[in-house]
């Protein structure tokens, strides 16, 4: 369906070429991979994780073990939570450049609650904590792909709530005698000694008198 003013006797030429333009197809961009996907792989496995709930400070389950091309729901319960990417070296501070869902507030008669899907572009170990005032030093922290041994989930759980071992102070039982409570005994029989010369030197001058 074209149209033409003045053509002469290219119209038909036109037509033509219009026509059979029609039978091609245009194919679509490709969107671009990002670390959030709201619409997670059909091919991947979706790990759901409850965050939060009537008296939880927790996500349920706490870790996940994930390939490229899975993905994790994070979603929402009661009270008002957070999904938020930090490091392991700083477990309740917010990554750089990491995601972050946002404060989600769910009232305690809800029955349909938020969602926020991460996609797993690799097997790099993925933190999380909640952002809520509080929450993460309560060990409300969360991990994609934690390591079994050196910084693991609990590892991390523990530098989230305080519980690092401290290299400071003595050991437990032990202690050592402080300078002034030496110094002090010392002054302490210093003058009791010079009491007792000083008896010594009354009593033998009381004697020479009688």
């Amino acid at each position: 369906m074209v149209f033409a003013v003045n053509p002469g006797d290219q119209f038909a030429a036109f037509q033509a070429s219009a026509m059979s333009s029609g039978n091609s197809s245009t194919t679509p961009p490709t969107s671009t991979s990002t670390s959030v996907a709201s619409n997670p792989s059909s091919t991947g496995t979706n790990y759901r994780v409850i965050v939060g709930g009537t008296g939880v400070l927790a996500f349920q389950p706490d870790t996940v073990t994930a390939q490229p091309g899975d993905s994790v729901t994070f979603e929402f319960h009661v009270k008002n939570h957070t999904a938020t990417q930090s490091t392991f070296a700083s477990p309740c501070t917010s990554m750089s450049g990491g995601f972050d869902s946002g404060f989600n507030p769910v009232g305690t008669d809800a029955t349909t609650f938020p969602t926020y899907t991460v996609a797993v572009n690799n097997t790099t170990p993925v933190w999380v904590y909640c952002a809520q005032s509080g929450h993460c030093q309560q060990g409300m922290v969360f991990a994609i792909n934690a390591p079994s041994t050196g910084n693991t989930f609990d590892a991390f759980r523990a530098k989230a709530m305080g519980n690092t071992t401290s290299s400071s102070g003595s050991p437990s039982g032990t202690s050592s005698p402080s300078p002034s409570s030496t110094s002090n005994s010392a002054a302490g029989r210093v003058h009791i000694q010079s009491i007792a010369g000083l008896s010594a030197v009354f009593f033998t001058s009381l004697l020479f008198l009688l």
